[in-house]
């Protein structure tokens, strides 16, 4: 039976040595194919940063089934764990969780759609980038670099938020009997899942090469800010059903990473004037 936590270090701990790897091969990478990183610290935060989000999301995903190192307490085990949604997602005869099912797809459907429009408009932005670079100005293997990721993630974000929404629709089908009826409901919207996952990934990445196409300090920015915002929504402690909420309030949370993640490229930016 899975377990909340399987891990014997923390999440941040674990978030911490995965982000230092990733952040050597991240400025190697970049040192060696697009750009001379010596004298420019901006770019070099940039990519530490880049790493630890990337570092953040396979910690994320690899908690599940992954070597048992990386089996952190995460939002995506806590809800395979406790929620009788995913528990019992399943069953045959579970009428509770069809309602509820078909309720999240009603709700799914409409914020999806407003998505695939974002998605959409990110790919338009690294077509007219892409459009209007030239082989022979400054950092252009960087620029071209930045809007290719652009155009990857928002790619990849419509396709899988397409998918996902006719797969939604197709829940609201009346089939010949209520057994058939009820498999093939729970069929597609489990179907919806690893790409409205992968969907959300990548629209966040899309919005960080958006921005660090504009300013690398704003691209910086919004990394941190997703990072600081987010954490604790996907990596809950794993006292988090024993804590009180006095206990809770006590634990240093947003502003202790906020703060610390902002300051740090505001710095490097100054530095550099």
């Amino acid at each position: 039976m899975m377990k909340f936590k399987e891990s014997k270090l923390p999440s941040s701990a674990m978030l911490a040595i995965m982000s230092i790897v990733f952040s050597v091969i991240g400025v190697y990478f970049f040192q060696k194919y697009f750009i001379d990183l010596n004298g420019n610290g901006s770019k070099l935060v940039f990519i530490a940063y880049l790493s630890t989000y990337t570092a953040m999301w396979t910690l994320y995903f690899s908690s599940k089934n992954g070597p048992k190192i990386f089996q952190v307490p995460t939002l995506r085990r806590i809800l395979l764990v406790e929620s009788k949604s995913w528990t019992n997602i399943d069953s045959t005869d579970n009428d509770e969780i069809e309602e509820i099912s078909m309720e999240k797809a009603k709700t799914s459907i409409t914020s999806i759609a407003m998505l695939v429009g974002v998605s959409f408009l990110g790919l338009v932005q690294a077509k007219i980038g892409l459009s209007g670079l030239n082989s022979g100005e400054e950092e252009f293997l960087w620029k071209q670099f930045i809007f290719i990721l652009l155009g990857f993630s928002s790619t990849i974000a419509l396709v899988c938020f397409v998918i996902s929404v006719d797969a939604l629709d197709c829940m609201f089908n009346e089939f010949k009997n209520d057994q058939i009826d009820n498999k093939f409901r729970r069929y597609f919207y489990k179907s919806t899942i690893h790409p409205r996952y992968i969907g959300f990934v990548c629209l966040l990445t899309s919005v960080i090469f958006l921005n660090v196409s504009s300013s690398v300090l704003l691209g910086s920015l919004t990394i941190a800010v997703i990072i600081s915002v987010g954490y604790r929504h996907w990596f809950p402690r794993s006292q988090l059903a024993e804590e009180t909420w006095e206990e809770r309030s006590g634990v240093p949370g947003f502003w202790a990473r906020f703060i610390p993640l902002i300051a740090i490229p505001i710095a490097f930016q100054f530095l550099e004037f």
